[in-house]
């Protein structure tokens, strides 16, 4: 029997709990062994029986007695007593025929269990029970609780694990010895013996300590290890041109806030390198991250060349602590030069040599939905309007006629269309990229890893790469995932964006609230009803969207323009529905979580959530920033199914809109586990190590850098080895 066996191999594992082993997910020993419990059930102080009190006790005593029979409608009870030199206690089983024949009359247990009053008299009920000779796995001890599935329970998972011991105790040490020691941490064979078997709380948390710390050094390791061999890569530097990003400047409608100043600043430094930017901005929602990235791709889009005479093409400056003055560091001084002119950029010849300018280079925007991929087009096409480039905007998205479709791809391969913004129409085989220079993905965590590397792909090369995100991600989240991206930041938002107004709704006050949100609709204002579910189900007592469109539509608001929009909806059926909206052709818009992400509607000021208590905290938190996009003042009203007192998550977004703190909150109430939530669900979930462990993951990285700079070969530690490649694969954004 080896780590790479199969299952049935153990003995006790038949096919069928094989079966049931494989659905979740253990196939091999080394699986089996691998499968780390999720909570425990602490039995290890054995107790006489006259000291017992309600609760979970665990008592070493003799079975006196045993008696099966089956009461009313075919149930069977099991009942014993068991005898110390204390005294006696009775045990009972439910639909346990076989523990009457089973127990041995006069032998010595170890008896783990719930001890309470049943039917007026004291008793262990379904204790788990087994002989002191034996090396007890479910008495006596801490006891491991699996994750089970339906026909398997912990017991027989605890079982087969006692089987495999052996192989266990001489599993290989996967860290350099010089990291084990420094950080006083247990060997893996032991760390793992005791995760299964703790012997005592203190040897519990040693092995939590040294298997959560292997597991973010081999997350860190893959991402520090990508990012080295990006550096390797070759891009093509992109100059800057300050005269073009002033008039950008003097174009906008409203002033560049510092954080955007300084993140377009980074930008601008990486992208005349000849080494790829991997940049990642989180801003939170509403914080203006689509300008920040159309005022980079500017520097791409536009024609340049290196001017003899001094061309504003290469004033870059090449300290990254300073920014050039009249752009980015906020001075209201105006610009002594006229703007660069629609006449002038498309002369194609530079006003200062004379010279035919070079073109400039493509950027590729992909969004996650086809109406943002819309909505970014839209704000790009004004945005690049006053400097004479906003024909060089193209649309890709799967909603255009064929038609439409081949006349955009003719015109992204000739060049013609410089900015191009879609979904993943763009990385289509058909779509032939001119000269991709720029790749800019829109909330990146929603693309799988191959559909970022197919865009960038298209390039020919490596491209700049520049990802954004409205999920405000915690530094220690940040450390330890993202460790391959340059992660800039936008915190701050636009002036004149007022606080929204957030508060926790009980199911009594619902008439009150709808008469609250009809006085904001008969101001002019709109609003968003969102539901958990589309249609009910038995299985989550939700109000569905078409339930409660139906009864606003019928009730509080009848005299209302409603509409409705779900997941099922064809692609052009939503489109039409969100730009009726968009339009105010509709006062109420009864969606669910569809419009979750980027959707921006500046006169809609209120947004409702049914069933509030059933929505994750940084999905609430996402939904809100919907609203109270403009200088009208923004409410979020979290209505709850009942009328208990809103739980302290809930009673965080009353508090704070600040979505970085929401998300470390998030982070403890969650402790380990996904990373990304949905956003590669299981092939990054932390099983071990906690996120907010931020000693235990500084430690990591360190020794991760170490690893890196001592030049260790990844081949000498074989399993480390796989599992970093494993990673890297999945994290890699290059």
């Amino acid at each position: 029997m080896t780590l790479d066996s199969p299952v049935t191999d153990v003995k006790g594992v038949g096919g069928e709990v094989a079966k049931k082993l494989a659905v979740l997910g253990v196939k091999t020993i080394r699986q089996l062994i691998d499968y780390y419990p999720r909570r425990y059930d602490d039995y290890s102080q054995v107790q006489q029986i006259n000291q017992i009190k309600p609760g979970a006790v665990t008592i070493k005593a003799s079975v006196k007695q045993v008696v099966g029979r089956y009461a009313r409608r075919g149930l069977h009870i099991t009942e014993a007593v068991a005898s110390d030199a204390t005294g006696s206690v009775r045990l009972i089983w439910f639909n346990q025929p076989y523990r009457a024949a089973s127990l041995k009359i006069d032998q010595e247990y170890y008896i783990s269990g719930d001890f309470g009053l049943r039917h007026q008299r004291l008793s262990i009920l379904n204790p788990s029970i087994e002989l002191v000779s034996n090396f007890p796995v479910n008495t006596a001890r801490i006891v491991p609780i699996y994750r089970e599935t339906k026909g398997l329970k912990s017991g027989q998972i605890r079982k087969a694990m006692r089987e495999v011991m052996p192989l266990i105790k001489s599993l290989p040490e996967t860290l350099p010895e010089w990291i084990v020691q420094g950080q006083s941490l247990l060997g893996r064979a032991e760390a793992v013996e005791q995760i299964h078997f703790p012997s005592s709380p203190e040897d519990l948390l040693a092995a939590r300590k040294r298997l959560g710390f292997e597991e973010v050094f081999e997350l860190v390791l893959a991402a520090l290890l990508n990012k080295h061999e990006l550096l390797q890569e070759h891009a093509v530097g992109i100059p800057f041109n300050e005269k073009l990003a002033r008039s950008f400047v003097s174009h906008l409608p409203f002033t560049l806030t510092d954080d955007q100043k300084r993140v377009i600043w980074q930008a601008y430094q990486d992208i005349q390198k000849t080494q790829p930017m991997n940049r990642l901005i989180e801003g939170d929602v509403g914080s203006g991250k689509t300008v920040v990235a159309a005022m980079v791709a500017l520097m791409a889009v536009a024609p340049h060349h290196t001017c003899p005479n001094g061309s504003e093409q290469q004033a870059a400056a090449s300290d990254n602590s300073s920014t050039p003055s009249l752009v980015l560091k906020g001075t209201t001084r105006q610009m002594s030069e006229p703007p660069a002119t629609t006449a002038r950029r498309s002369s194609g010849h530079c006003p200062k040599c004379g010279e035919v300018l070079e073109e400039g280079f493509q950027v590729a925007l992909m969004a996650p939905t086809e109406l943002l991929a819309r909505q970014h087009a839209q704000t790009i096409y004004k945005l690049l309007e006053p400097l004479g480039l906003a024909d060089k905007v193209g649309l890709l998205v799967g909603g255009l006629k064929p038609a439409q479709k081949k006349e955009a791809q003719k015109r992204i391969a000739s060049g013609d269309i410089r900015f191009m913004v879609g979904t993943n129409a763009l990385i289509q085989e058909k779509v032939d990229m001119h000269k991709l220079g720029l790749v800019i993905i829109d909330e990146q965590h929603r693309f799988g890893v191959e559909q970022r590397k197919k865009l960038q792909a298209k390039a020919g090369h490596m491209p700049h790469v520049l990802s954004m995100t409205a999920t405000p991600i915690p530094r220690s989240l940040a450390l330890t995932l993202y460790g391959e991206l340059d992660i800039s930041v936008i915190s701050t938002k636009p002036a004149g964006r007022k606080k929204i107004i957030t508060k926790t709704v009980p199911l009594v006050g619902r008439e009150r609230l709808y008469q609250d949100i009809d006085a904001q609709l008969e101001m002019g204002r709109q609003a968003f009803v969102v539901c958990p579910l589309i249609t009910e189900s038995d299985f989550m007592p939700s109000k569905s969207v078409e339930k409660v469109y139906m009864e606003l539509s019928k009730g509080p608001f009848k005299h209302r323009r409603l509409g409705l929009l779900h997941g099922r909806m064809k692609p052009a059926e939503k489109d039409a529905v969100m730009q009726a909206f968009i339009n105010q052709d509709i006062d109420v818009l009864v969606s669910t979580t569809v419009i979750e992400v980027g959707v921006d509607v500046p006169n809609a000021t209120v947004m409702m959530i049914e069933n509030a208590e059933r929505f994750g905290l940084a999905q609430i938190h996402q939904l809100r920033g919907r609203v109270g996009r403009s200088e009208h003042q923004g409410y979020c009203y979290l209505l709850l199914g009942d009328n208990q007192a809103p739980t302290a998550r809930l009673r965080a977004l009353e508090q704070s809109s600040d979505g970085f703190k929401l998300a470390e909150y998030d982070l403890e109430l969650r402790g380990p586990g996904a990373i990304y939530g949905t956003m590669q669900h299981g092939q990054l979930d932390l099983r071990i190590a906690k996120l907010t462990d931020t000693k235990l993951i500084a430690a990591a990285r360190a020794n991760a850098q170490e690893f890196i700079d001592r030049k260790e070969n990844l081949l000498n530690y074989q399993e480390l080895h796989e599992r970093v490649r494993h990673n890297r694969a999945v994290t890699n954004l290059n």
